[in-house]
């Protein structure tokens, strides 16, 4: 009976290891595996929430740019497609017409 219970602790301890494995790999903004996300949502919603709520103020930080060391490289802008996004200005929409005027062209002819 000891040697099931010992067996049992020490798989829960793995376990337990895994799930805090999976939040530190998260608040690191990695990206990990949906099955481990699920299993650590499973084991806590909290622990879960704080994890992603980290991660995604992690990868929103700016990151250290540094200079070519060669120096004959051209520079960019921006160094990759979100700060393209964030940074790009909206085009301008289609012209807003009223409908009736619609109606009353369409009824000219």
């Amino acid at each position: 009976m000891a040697d099931q219970q010992a067996d049992a602790a020490e798989e829960y301890a793995v376990d337990m290891a895994k799930i805090m494995e999976v939040a530190r790999r998260i608040m690191r903004g990695a990206i990990v595996p949906a099955s481990d996300e699920k299993k650590l949502m499973e084991y806590s919603e909290e622990i879960y929430q704080t994890a992603k709520s980290v991660g995604a103020m992690v990868r929103r930080q700016k990151k250290e740019k540094y200079d070519s060391l060669w120096g004959d490289e051209e520079e960019k802008e921006y160094d990759d497609s979100q700060e393209v996004a964030e940074n790009a200005e909206a085009a301008d929409g289609p012209e807003i017409v009223a409908a009736a005027d619609v109606a009353a062209s369409v009824a000219e002819g």
